[in-house]
């Protein structure tokens, strides 16, 4: 496989600010999973190149998906990826090095973000532990339950930075669903299923609406779209007059 080609991929990626080695690991641009999306439509043509680019995104999802797993089948998953993108071995044809000199990516650089990403996690997850301990001692059932909901409470940690304050809490989906009590209780009783939709799906639609478009700009579309590398779900920009 020839380099060449993948170094004009690399400086294709950086003209279209997208992808390149400076976006997998900064969650405030985007996902992994866009990453490597956005990596293959950029890539040439040709299954070698599909093939290293999904060794790579393998690899980076089971460091990140096994990382605090218990299961010993998930930690020797784990331990593989973390074992590969360490070594620094050049005489394999497919080693992390010769993997990342054929898309053209700093080997060192992937490393450093999965140690910071790591790091970022451990911190976390260490404070949420600590809590669970303070806890535990004089409501065991709450340090239990703490402990079960750990990587449910945590997930929010996996997208981009700016969204945390809007998924970290279900405040929003909790004031969302009294004001859907509130509102069908002065109703009482629905004469069929269809008039329950259309109270319920109209409330949504205005919160829909209050959500994307209002001062507080809960989570608007510009921020959704980050999610999705679909161009038709990008907000479209309307020239002024």
């Amino acid at each position: 496989m020839n380099t060449r080609h993948g170094a004009a991929v690399y400086e294709g990626m950086r003209d279209d600010h997208l992808v390149g080695e400076g976006r997998l690991f900064e969650p405030d641009v985007m996902l992994p999973v866009q990453y490597f999306t956005l990596l293959r439509k950029q890539a040439p043509a040709g299954p070698e190149y599909q093939l290293v680019i999904a060794m790579l995104q393998d690899a980076v999802e089971c460091v990140q998906k096994y990382r605090f797993a218990a299961d010993e089948n998930a930690r020797a998953l784990y331990d593989d990826a973390r074992d590969w993108i360490e070594s620094d071995d050049r005489k394999w044809p497919f080693s992390f090095e010769n993997v990342c000199g054929i898309l053209s990516l700093n080997p060192d650089y992937l490393r450093r973000g999965l140690l910071l990403w790591e790091e970022t996690q451990e911190a976390a997850r260490k404070e949420w532990r600590a809590v669970a301990d303070r806890l535990r001692e004089r409501f065991a059932k709450l340090g239990a339950l703490m402990d079960e909901a750990e990587d449910d409470v945590l997930a929010h940690l996996a997208f981009p930075k700016e969204h945390w304050p809007q998924l970290h809490s279900t405040n929003p989906l909790e004031r969302l669903n009294g004001e859907i009590k509130r509102r069908t209780d002065v109703v009482a009783i629905f004469p069929n299923e269809a008039a329950i939709v259309r109270l319920v799906g109209a409330m949504l639609l205005e919160q829909n609406d209050e959500w994307a478009a209002s001062r507080a700009r809960y989570m608007s579309l510009e921020k959704l779209a980050q999610f999705s590398d679909d161009p038709q779900a990008r907000p479209r920009r309307i020239p002024a007059a």
